[in-house]
């Protein structure tokens, strides 16, 4: 659920500037928290503050880069936080002193698959126990009915076996849908291997009883769940692959493996920085954002501003010369202030009168990459 962040900003004597802001943005893609399917970019949101003071509703649980920008200069360097989960407010001093932790909520095939396999073997258990209570039951009564009246107890000792054989036939219908749940896991464990990965191989020696171990292994992964298959724990590397330990059971399990999430690693964004832009290409479509506050160039007089840069190699348009909006003029009725992509080289602030102001980090412009 979203968080509302409040805001509290001044200098170290307590005061403020009328064109104090702070901009807040995601230090890389991620998957939304609160929306099913959605993404979060890494556009900035640009807070301006009234007496140092703000509240933005809300804001994604996550990661989060704040930059302050106060009397028209960047504050420091960019400072990360962790946007806690649940809902209600928080403020922007608790995350940056409290150091929060966040773990997004990820049910897998895999997870889910074992579950049931799990759900199905305890069943099968249970099921099997009380096939065996009523079978002692029944012989039980079968003994004393040999010493006594058999005529009195054989519709009892009948009835006893009845229910010993819907026992038998509900272990054995428990114990079919485990292995039909075995095989699903193991099945979407299969759809995600990379096969090309030189360890991707069965033909270690199990190693029962103990975790394998991995240099390359994070510290930070979710206590062990053990399922019938071997299968210990997993989690996902940042480069988009999905780590699994295993505690083999039987002497053809195979140890650890690693596996290939192709839609995480496709999302991978390539972010560079030159001068007050950044730029960010997922795919074929590119990102330009100011992050520091700029001056326009002034066509009419010829007078350059502190906004033009080159487009990085590797992410310039298809077009030859492109436009967005960015600010409205100072003055009314004077002509906007846009982003402009020129000659597929460089990027800058524009308009065509003077006096036009100081545009502040945020505005962005996007592109196909030619």
């Amino acid at each position: 659920m979203a968080k509302t962040l409040v805001i509290d900003v001044t200098n170290v004597v307590g005061k403020t500037h009328p064109d104090d802001s702070v901009a807040l943005y995601a230090p890389r893609v991620r998957g939304s928290a609160d929306r099913a399917g959605g993404v979060v970019s890494t556009a900035a949101r640009v807070v301006h503050l009234v007496d140092g003071q703000a509240r933005v509703e809300n804001v994604e649980p996550g990661p989060m880069v704040v930059e302050f920008h106060c009397a028209n200069y960047l504050g420091g360097e960019p400072v990360e936080v962790v946007v806690p989960d649940g809902s209600g407010t928080v403020t922007l001093r608790a995350l940056i002193e409290s150091k929060f932790k966040y773990s997004p909520a990820v049910q897998t095939a895999v997870e889910k698959a074992a579950d049931r396999a799990a759900d199905s073997e305890r069943a099968t258990i249970t099921a099997q126990r009380k096939a065996e209570d009523a079978a002692s039951k029944a012989n039980a009564k079968v003994d004393g009915a040999l010493s006594d009246a058999v005529g009195a107890l054989r519709k009892q000792v009948q009835a006893d076996l009845s229910q010993v054989g819907a026992e038998v036939a509900k272990a054995a219908k428990a114990a079919e849908d485990a292995e039909k749940f075995k095989k699903a896991a193991e099945g979407a464990l299969d759809s995600k291997a990379d096969k090309t990965d030189p360890r991707f191989t069965d033909a270690r020696p199990p190693r029962p009883h103990r975790m394998v171990e991995h240099s390359d292994w994070p510290g930070n992964i979710k206590p062990p769940m053990f399922l019938p298959v071997g299968l210990s724990t997993a989690c996902r590397l940042p480069d988009g692959q999905l780590q699994v330990k295993e505690t083999p059971t039987n002497k053809d399990h195979a140890a650890s493996k690693k596996y290939v999430d192709d839609v995480a690693a496709s999302i991978a964004p390539v972010v560079k920085q030159v001068g007050k832009w950044r730029f960010a290409k997922i795919g074929g479509v590119v990102t330009a954002t100011l992050i520091y506050s700029a001056t326009p160039s002034i066509i009419d007089t010829g007078k350059s501003g502190t906004s033009a840069e080159q487009i990085p190699a590797g992410f310039e348009p298809v077009e030859q010369d492109l436009s967005a909006f960015a600010a409205p003029h100072r003055e009314t009725g004077k002509s906007a202030i846009n982003i402009r992509a020129r000659n597929r080289q460089e990027i800058l602030l524009e308009t065509f009168h003077a006096n036009a102001g100081t545009v502040q980090p945020g505005v962005s412009i996007t592109w196909i990459k030619g």
